[in-house]
Formats: C-alpha cells, structure tokens, sequence
C-alpha cells in the first residue's frame, strides 16, 4: 500500500470519515476493518516505510495466527473440513486418506499455509479415482512460473515441435541400445584389452564425457534416452504386470539411491573399471537386469525413480543445470480438469516418475521425457533457460540423503584425483599389483571421505543454527545442495580431458577387431591440454561463485533477522572454496 494511502486510511479509522474520489467534502462510513500481513511492520517503522500512526492503531486490536507448520495438531481437523468443502464443488465423494498420505502431509512444512493446503488436497481429489486420496496424489510445492531471469524454449516452433513429437525421445534411444550392444559384446569377447576395447572407450571415454555435457545443458535428458529404460519399457509393455509400488520403496528410495550410488562410486574405483572391459561389461548387465525386473513387475519407471544408483547421480548434478523444466501453476490451477501430464493421453503415457509439472521444483526427479509437453492441451510447460540454478534453494522438499551426497560426490572426486596425482602415481601402481592392499588403502580413504562429507553436514548445522528459530534439520536438508555446482564443473571438465585423450582409439580399435589393422602407438588428443587446463579453470572458477550464492541464499533464508555471524556464515564459504581451489590445482 502506498504511504499516502495509509495515511488516509489512518483518518479514516481514527474519524470514521473519508473523501471520496472527487469529491469536496467529507463522507462517515461505520464498517469493521481486518486487515493481515506477513510482513514484520514494527521494522518497516523503523525504516519510514509503514505509517507510525496506523501502526498503532492496528495493533490495537492484535491478532497472531500461528503458521501451520505450528499447528499440526489441528491439520487433522483441517483436512477433513477442506476435503468436505472439495467433494461439495467437484462433487467427489472422497471420504478417508490413507495413513501414508496423511503422514506426508503431517511431515511437511506448509510455507503456503492453508491456502497451499487446500490446493495441495484439491489436486489430490481430482488425480484420486476412488473414494481414498492416496499418497501417490499428494504433490507439494508452488514452483515459480516463468519470469524476468527465464526463457522459455518451448516459445521457439521447432523445439515445441521437436518434444512433441512422436519421434522424441525414440530418435535417441535407438542408438543407445545400439550402443550397449556393441558395448556388451566387446566387453567380453575380448575383455583382456584395456585402452583399445570399444566396450571400455565408448563407456568411459565417450559415454561420460557426454554424459556430464547433457547434465550441464539439459538436465536429467540422459535417463529418457537410457538403453537400459528404452528396453525396460518396451518390455514393460508386452509383458509388465502393472503392480504398484511398496510403500517402503516410495518412502526410502532415496535412500536406497543414496547407499547404491555411493557404492558404485567406491566399486568404480576399487576395480580400476575404467580400463577393464569385463567389469565395465558386468556393471552394465547388472544395471540393466535390475532395471528390466523392475519395469516387469511394477508400473511406470520405478527403477529409475527410486533405485538406480546412475539416476540419483544424474539427478542431484542436474540440479545446477542451466535448463529446467516446470509449469505455469496459474493455467494448472485455472485450466486443467483431466490431468493428462499425470496419467497420459492419447499422445503420451503419463509421467515415468510419477510426478506432476504443477509441483515440480527440481530438475532432480524430472527426466526430460517430454510426455507432459506431448499431453498438455493448455500449453502449460516451460522448458526454461535459467540464469542462475535457483532450485538450488528454493527446494521446498530438501532430503537429508541428498544433501549429503552431494558433499560426499564433491569430496570423493576430489580423493579420485589425489589417488590420480603424478607424485602417487607411482605408489599407486605399485598398491595395484597386490589388488587386496589396494583396495583396503582406497576403501579406508574412501570411508574416511565419507565420514568427513558426514561432519561438514552435522558440523555446518550445529554451526550456524545456534540461535535462529528455523525448521528442525533446514540447514541439515539445504546446506548440502550449494556443493552440486562444484561436483558437476569437476566431473565435466575431468572427462573432458579423458573425451579430448581417449577417444581417438575408437575407430582405430574397431579397425583392429573387424579387420586386424594395425594399432598406432599413440593418438594425439583431440584438443590440446593447455585449451582444456584454461577452459576447466574457467568453468570451475563460475561453478566457486553460483555454489557460493547457493550457500548464502540457503543461510539468508533462514537468517533473516541477520543475527548469525559473519565468522560462522564464513565456515561454509571458506569450505566450498577450499574445494574449488584444489579442483583447480589438481585437474
């Protein structure tokens, strides 16, 4: 409200009289006013942006609602009289929810208040096709539209027409499953070769570098065209049993994720799987079983929502994406009756990872399949260029496991690339040779890494909430989340360097295996090492400051009253440069 506007409004409730617009003489009117702000006006006083004299005349008569988060012993009560008002408007007739439901809705924090807590059961009744809301039509969140700092894609024809298409994403898929193919075959029809074995360079070489480019550039897109997913789901559909999915899976998942990746991350690097075809050939059949059984059993994409250890990877670095796939909540919220993102249409199964563009936050659980592009009539999708990866803390459902993961997957590349060092290289080698002191020296570091991802967590938490009256464990959910910029610049710019190396063996190995041509004795890289240094150190250097921001922004969030200090806020900091500056002096 403008200052000249409360001024007159404080006549108004001091005299009871006013002018109206016009005219020349005075007005009386006798009405109750109620008026409600979240704002803290006793600074805005202070600060002569509030009128000091409706001030107190509002306060006179004061009135504290607590916020919901506050109240969770009336959110029973509460959603039972809204589910009572929405089957009376919508004519439903939803008459319990299921224990798991109720418990993700008691588990959350409700930043929306009632307001939110109506939508949030609303879109539940209408997703709901029998009398029980189950917690499967439970989606939280207000994901901004698009704004100032976005650029919609899907405003350019071809790109529109391009995800729309019935072509999008087989178009891709078919070389993948091509590509695992060749690589399964190689990998054990000569797993004695390292270096020159097609299995191993295009896994490694050429597969990750490309890998970590598609997170940088399009988020998660990786997991839509995955061989493994492409056969699952064909699978899927001749011979799938549609059941649905435990509950313990759903609500442990990440979890599951978190322990699995990490073990991955340790299996990698125990068995030096990068130049040993066999290995490499045996992950990738146990990756792709476990994704097979379980598109057979269950529905949709359960694999890859709450199991596979890649996905949790590519989905946490895909959070610092520059591109982003959301909604506009208002045509959502105005427009949508049938929900067709959700459960298909006629152009497109519904969403693989169960989720909804509506409540979609995070590129973490959002693949880039383009099926809600395919079934929204209302052209409510934005797939969106970002100038900064806000979600980083504007996360409304932050997970514990998640978080420390990404300082776990920041630390541990920095461990890979100690072990990687010139210096060490040679005791390193030496540790090879007896494969049992090897692994109990890596093991041993690798857990210690992971005790110290651990304490950065707990220590950073018990740090900087001293004193600040925020949600239980927000710095533990947050704080984690400002290290995925960091792990993502190192990942990329490392293979990069393995891409621009390696990768020149390709063709000439292929050669060798169709026709015994001869192999070189060496190939030179693709492009220079110093272009690589020079570039990596820029995109690390921009990765230090957008990690930065993140930590500020997830501290000021909490910290509004600004009573931590600056000592403390400088903890993080100093930590997430410490990192940066040893990514650059190591790669």
């Amino acid at each position: 409200m403008p200052f000249s506007s409360q001024t007159k409004l404080a006549y108004y409730l001091k005299t009871h009289k006013y002018h109206k617009v016009g005219a020349s003489s005075e007005r009386s009117a006798d009405v109750k006013i109620v008026t409600t702000t979240s704002a803290e006006l006793d600074k805005l006083v202070k600060k002569r942006k509030f009128d000091e004299h409706l001030f107190n005349l509002l306060t006179r008569n004061l009135l504290i609602i607590p916020p919901l988060k506050s109240r969770k012993k009336d959110l029973s009560s509460l959603i039972d009289d809204i589910l009572e008002k929405i089957n009376q408007t919508i004519h439903k007739d939803i008459v319990s929810v299921s224990p798991e439901a109720k418990g993700l809705l008691l588990n959350y924090d409700w930043p929306g208040n009632i307001r939110e807590l109506y939508n949030v059961l609303e879109r539940g009744v209408m997703l709901s096709k029998t009398n029980i809301l189950e917690a499967e039509h439970i989606f939280f969140g207000l994901p901004s539209a698009e704004g100032k700092k976005h650029f919609n894609l899907l405003r350019v024809n071809w790109i529109a027409g391009f995800f729309k298409s019935r072509l999008f994403p087989a178009i891709f898929s078919v070389p993948t499953v091509l590509t695992f193919l060749v690589i399964v075959f190689f990998a054990f029809y000569s797993p004695d070769r390292a270096e020159t074995n097609p299995a191993v360079i295009l896994s490694w070489y050429i597969g990750w570098p490309f890998l970590f480019l598609s997170i940088f550039f399009l988020g998660r897109i990786w997991c839509s065209i995955c061989p493994f997913s492409a056969i699952s789901r064909l699978a899927q559909k001749l011979f799938g049993l549609e059941k649905p999915v435990p509950e313990f899976i759903k609500t442990q998942g990440h979890w599951i994720m978190t322990a699995f990746c990490l073990v991955i991350v340790w299996f990698e690097e125990v068995t030096d799987i990068y130049s040993s075809p066999l290995i490499t050939g045996f992950l990738t059949l146990f990756i792709f079983f476990g994704a097979l059984i379980f598109a057979l059993v269950y529905s949709r994409s359960v694999w890859c929502r709450y199991v596979c250890p890649w996905g949790i990877f590519n989905g946490v670095l895909a959070q610092s994406s520059w591109v982003a796939l959301r909604s506009n909540r208002d045509i959502c919220l105005t427009q949508c009756k049938n929900y067709n993102c959700y459960f298909g249409g006629d152009a497109a199964p519904g969403c693989p990872m169960f989720g909804h563009p509506y409540s979609q936050d995070s590129n973490r659980n959002c693949i880039m399949c383009g099926n809600c592009i395919k079934n929204c009539p209302h052209q409510s999708i934005l797939l969106s260029i970002r100038q900064l990866p806000f979600e980083l803390w504007n996360n409304s459902r932050p997970l514990i496991s998640v978080s420390f993961l990404c300082i776990a997957l920041a630390l541990t590349f920095l461990l890979k690339n100690v072990f990687d060092l010139y210096y060490l290289q040679s005791s390193v080698d030496r540790l090879h040779k007896v494969d049992a002191y090897y692994v109990i020296f890596y093991t041993a570091s690798y857990c210690a890494t992971l005790a110290l991802s651990y304490f950065i967590l707990i220590g950073n938490d018990n740090l900087l909430k001293e004193g600040v009256k925020a949600p239980g464990k927000y710095f533990v959910r947050n704080l984690g989340y400002s290290f995925i910029p960091l792990a993502l610049a190192g990942y990329l710019v490392y293979f990069l360097k393995v891409f621009s190396q390696k990768s020149g063996w390709l063709w000439p190995a292929i050669k060798y295996y169709l026709y015994q041509a001869p192999l070189p004795r060496n190939i030179p890289p693709l492009v220079s090492d110093k272009f690589i240094n020079h570039l990596g150190s820029l995109v690390i250097s921009v990765s230090i400051f957008i990690s930065l921001v993140a930590a500020n922004e997830i501290i000021n969030k909490v910290d509004k009253k600004r009573i931590i200090p600056f000592w403390k806020k400088m903890v993080p900091f100093s930590l997430i440069i410490l990192i940066g500056v040893s990514y650059l002096a190591l790669i």
